[in-house]
């Protein structure tokens, strides 16, 4: 009681109030809900009041019911305002037995209070500070808490995907990285991609989300590339939607459309995409075989055949340039699952690590010179090719070129240069081709590509030897 207190300049028992903004607004409690198979829970308990913003949230690993757990909230919201009072006072040093989270009665205007100690100084006499306290804020009655039966475990079948080998897209793609299109309903959170290895799967990419992929309803015939096309590609897509683009949009690379072909994948872009009744999206005018694809673009594609919208859904499947061309088990599945379990879809692949190829030149000429035909042509590059001032980076880590000398379907002569011409002497014309030189070979062409030190010759280029 009162009458144990020590005596002290400011009154033997002083009593404060705290700011109101000090206080919380708003309580959260985490849990573990016991009615929902243990999964993490949250109650709030909110002053309707307050005039502040001020929040408070802890995660507790307790197990509750719903009811518990918002009676729990709104206990400690009540208390945390009940604390605001706080107390000072002085004891004998004869009360050594009391400590911090110790509880005493005080009276105050003639009513007992309880006060929880939280804070005690010994200097002669022992200096306590104490809040206010009530046990009937933890009396808060339980609210409705219903059965609710345990979460259903979500369970993820296979997905598809696809491997989708293009040139160098994106200047920050390893040499040699395919990308990674992957589909799955419902989506498991990323699917995981994985190759064969000598004892064990090779974690390859990760997919973070679902790709824009779809299946062409009707054959895409073959065209030439640089150019608007009117033609209409008619898709049916799995998962996405597509919009329509400003011509000023695509050449800035929008709307790029992998499809793939019966020998590889070509990439176009659209810049109008409307949906149909039927479900079916039409995309028209057409640029064909960008980025280096013209040689599967005078393929075409057949109905049925994949496409896949080129964004930042697809993940960067990097894997060993010396596995080119080779016959690779892939799998994809959950990325939480194991590789090689039910959930994973398999495929075996053949990639060409397009995008470490050189792309074919261009602007190939023939010419007659003094002492034979100058053959001259014009290199693209796949690193840097936005630059407009002067010619562009060499993308590679020397200038070579492979010339092939043909009539026809007959090779005559291979041989390699390092500038983007060649002479084509009289005497190597007359041992190739004989007496009559090539006013006797209306076949004879001549072919080239650029050769990189990753992977050796790239796309070829092939025109008709015309003097």
């Amino acid at each position: 009681g009162a009458g144990s207190l020590a005596a002290r300049e400011e009154g033997a028992l002083s009593v404060a109030l705290g700011e109101s903004a000090d206080l919380p607004a708003a309580f959260r409690l985490g849990f573990l809900d016991e009615g929902a198979d243990y999964a993490p829970g949250l109650a709030e308990a909110r002053d309707p009041g307050a005039v502040h913003l001020r929040e408070i949230a802890i995660e507790a690993p307790v197990v509750l019911t719903g009811a518990e757990a918002g009676a729990l909230a709104r206990s400690i919201l009540a208390d945390a305002h009940l604390m605001r009072e706080t107390a000072r006072f002085s004891l004998p040093p004869s009360m050594l037995s009391l400590e911090p989270g110790d509880i005493v009665y005080l009276e105050e205007g003639g009513a007992p209070r309880r006060w929880r100690i939280t804070d005690i100084t010994d200097a002669g006499e022992r200096r306590i500070e104490a809040a206010r306290i009530s046990p009937s804020v933890y009396e808060a009655p339980l609210g409705d808490d219903a059965f609710r039966p345990p979460a259903r475990l979500s369970v993820y079948g296979a997905p598809l995907f696809a491997l989708v080998d293009l040139p160098l897209i994106n200047e920050a793609m390893r040499p040699g990285a395919a990308l990674l299109a992957a589909y799955a309903d419902p989506w498991p959170g990323a699917v995981a991609l994985y190759r064969e290895g000598a004892s064990a799967p090779v974690f390859v990419a990760n997919a973070a989300s679902r790709a824009v992929i779809g299946l062409l309803e009707a054959d895409l015939f073959p065209a030439p590339s640089g150019r608007w096309i009117g033609e209409r590609l008619r898709l049916r897509l799995i998962h996405g939607s597509l919009a329509s683009e400003s011509e000023d949009e695509v050449f800035a690379g929008a709307n790029a459309l992998a499809v793939e072909t019966a020998a590889g994948w070509e990439l176009l872009q659209f810049r109008g995409a409307a949906l149909g009744a039927d479900g079916v999206w039409t995309l028209s005018p057409l640029l064909r075989g960008q980025a280096g694809t013209e040689d599967k673009a005078v393929l075409g594609a057949r109905a049925g055949a994949r496409a896949v919208l080129v964004n930042e859904a697809l993940a960067e499947a990097a894997f060993p340039l010396g596995l080119r061309g080779q016959s690779v088990l892939w799998q994809a599945g959950p990325e939480r699952d194991m590789a090689g379990s039910p959930t994973f879809s398999r495929r075996s692949l053949v990639l060409t690590a397009r995008s470490a190829l050189p792309l074919s030149p261009v602007f190939l000429k023939s010419a007659r010179e003094a002492g034979g035909v100058g053959l001259s042509w014009i290199r693209r590059t796949r690193i840097g090719g936005d630059d407009w001032a002067g010619e562009v980076a060499l993308g590679e880590a020397y200038e070579r070129y492979r010339v092939s000398i043909y009539d026809g379907a007959s090779l005559k002569r291979t041989l390699d240069v390092s500038a983007p011409y060649y002479l084509y002497t009289d005497e190597e014309m007359l041992a190739d081709f004989g007496a009559g030189g090539l006013g006797g070979a209306p076949a004879a062409a001549f072919e080239v590509a650029q050769l990189s030190d990753l992977v050796g010759p790239g796309l070829a280029a092939r025109a008709l030897i015309g003097v």
